[in-house]
């Protein structure tokens, strides 16, 4: 995550808008997991509104790097200050596939920045379970969303650690996996039990 040289006013607007923001309904099912989550359009209405309030706006835009397409999510204090994160949404495909992988990116990347829980919570069970591990009987590339390619799956993981690192505690760790656990749905099997040795490792040392 990047951020503009100074945040101080955008973090005491955000901290404000997060202490009224309202968790949409989760009103979509998930055909993998069969779990319910937040659909974009409403968390978007759900936010422009809480942001509107407190001064603050956010904005995703795309560029392509090495053939990868990189979503990038900012969000914007009047002042000027901000916070972003970028997020690989994958190689280039049939339209109706990169349209969904966007639409997929562009929610759990906004989500995960503002705090929004997109997804049923599972007590982190997810997280130390079938999620972080290979799906016996799966061919990888059912394990992935549309367009992402062994490559993508590579930054992918740099980009879920890099969100892993950034956890205070234990317990902050365990959440932000079990919201992301789509996310980490995409990874090939390799790079899911890489992951798991990650998680492990980090979450003894954070206690």
């Amino acid at each position: 995550m990047r951020s503009s040289e100074s945040i101080n006013e955008l973090a005491a607007a955000l901290i404000k808008a997060q202490g009224v923001l309202k968790n949409p309904a989760k009103t979509k099912i998930n055909p993998h997991f069969k779990s319910a989550y937040v659909d974009l359009s409403d968390g978007l209405t759900a936010l422009r509104e809480c942001f509107s309030k407190h001064d603050l706006t956010f904005v995703q835009g795309t560029s392509v790097m090495d053939g990868v397409i990189i979503l990038n999510t900012r969000i914007i204090h009047k002042s000027g200050q901000f916070i972003e994160s970028d997020y690989p949404v994958g190689g280039f495909g049939k339209p109706q596939e990169m349209g969904s992988a966007m639409t997929y990116a562009r929610r759990y990347s906004l989500f995960a920045m503002v705090g929004i829980a997109g997804e049923d919570d599972d007590d982190g069970n997810a997280a130390q379970a079938a999620e972080l591990r290979p799906i016996k009987g799966k061919a990888p590339a059912k394990q992935m969303e549309p367009g992402l390619k062994p490559e993508d799956s590579t930054n992918l993981l740099g980009v879920i650690k890099g969100a892993m690192d950034m956890c205070k505690n234990a317990e902050e760790l365990s959440n932000w996996t079990t919201d992301n656990k789509d996310k980490i749905g995409m990874l090939l099997p390799g790079h899911r039990s890489e992951l798991q040795e990650y998680y492990k490792t980090l979450k003894a040392k954070l206690g």
